[in-house]
């Protein structure tokens, strides 16, 4: 059997072929990009699952805004967090930004020792 030609990535002016790792999108909750690191992205639908299991509430304790629309990891990948829902918070821009920031000072701290 024929093995199927290349084609180049419809995300112009994107060089790789198809199917290209950082723009194949799979039909709700596939891999849509990689981050910095090389790994997947939070699905879609995995990300549309847990705003709605926080009913869009902010999980950052004390706050509990309304208008929360950031799902971050409660253990951070980088420390050996997974991407199960039941590592996964919904925080506000606010909390989101203040956490990502102790986080990434954690780690130049751990870079540092």
């Amino acid at each position: 059997m024929p093995t199927q030609a290349k084609r180049a990535c419809p995300k112009w002016p994107c060089p790789e072929t198809t199917p290209c790792p950082f723009h194949a999108r799979k039909a709700w909750g596939g891999v849509s990009q990689l981050d910095r690191t090389g790994r997947p992205t939070l699905g879609q639908a995995q990300r549309m699952r847990v705003l709605r299991r926080d009913l869009y509430t902010c999980q950052a304790q004390g706050c509990g805004a309304r208008s929360a629309n950031h799902v971050d990891h409660i253990i951070p990948r980088f420390e050996g967090g997974t991407d199960e829902d039941a590592n996964l918070q919904t925080l506000c821009s606010r909390c989101h930004q203040r956490k990502s920031a102790r986080e990434g000072n954690a780690a130049k701290r751990r870079g540092a020792a």
